[in-house]
């Protein structure tokens, strides 16, 4: 389901789509919002997105990263548990994150 965030800017508010959010990462009291080709610096806390993005989609994998369960490009099985998304980007999968992670997945995705 296609959502919509807003975000402030120095001119009003940007409409973000969901859908084309790849991953957040927390900047100390900052979080930038990743998307295809550009990512948005939001003076909000990654806790704060984590309230408000849709949890069927939207997935903590650790203190610094939120995901987009649909851009998963791979899980990789050695340690440290890495996850590769649609753009590259290789993001660390927490050991205090994991279990839950995997549950996540067993919940909201199709697992062969």
């Amino acid at each position: 389901m296609a959502t919509n965030i807003f975000i402030p800017t120095n001119d009003g508010l940007a409409i973000i789509h969901t859908d084309d959010i790849l991953y957040l990462e927390a900047e100390s009291n900052y979080t930038n919002i990743y998307l295809k080709d550009q990512f948005q610096t939001v003076s909000r806390s990654l806790k704060h997105f984590e309230d408000k993005l849709p949890p069927a989609n939207f997935v903590r994998i650790h203190n610094r990263y939120i995901i987009n369960i649909a851009k998963i490009k791979a899980i990789s099985k050695k340690r440290p548990v890495k996850i590769l998304l649609q753009n590259d980007a290789e993001l660390p999968l927490s050991d205090t994150r994991k279990d839950l992670f995997f549950a996540y997945l067993d919940q909201f995705a199709i697992m062969l």
